[in-house]
């Protein structure tokens, strides 16, 4: 087994507030009706992991007030759960990775990861998704 989503929680995200999908191992096809929320859950997925820029942000700003505009993306690899969690406002992170088997915290990382930003967090958050992704 590679890499997997495991489950999506979304705080406020365009439409979607207060939502959780948890994902089943395997294939997952996501069906739905036109403007059920599918392409905005794949939105929110790739917001998380790679963040947004200032100008990208409006359109997924909650749509509910008051909502807050921030989630968390679960993601399961051989031994290592990954929860990275974004405060899209601020971009604020926190990646905890914990053993899948015992739940105990192996590693985290908390901090500023704008996609404009050239901080060594930045930098950190970088490497760590392009290892969890392959692309190292």
């Amino acid at each position: 087994m590679g890499l997997q989503i495991v489950r999506a929680k979304i705080d406020g995200f365009g439409t979607l507030v207060q939502r959780e999908y948890n994902l089943a191992p395997g294939l997952c096809i996501v069906l739905g009706k036109n403007e059920t929320g599918k392409s905005t859950w794949v939105a929110f997925v790739k917001a998380v992991l790679f963040g947004l820029n200032p100008s990208e942000a409006e359109p997924w700003k909650p749509w509910q007030p008051g909502a807050p505009f921030a989630g968390e993306v679960t993601l399961l690899r051989p031994g290592s759960r990954i929860t990275i969690r974004r405060e899209f406002e601020t971009n604020e992170i926190v990646w905890t990775e914990t053993d899948a088997a015992t739940g105990a915290t192996k590693d985290e990382l908390k901090g500023n990861v704008s996609p404009r930003a050239r901080r060594a967090i930045r930098e950190e958050y970088d490497k760590r998704l392009a290892a969890l992704l392959g692309f190292s």
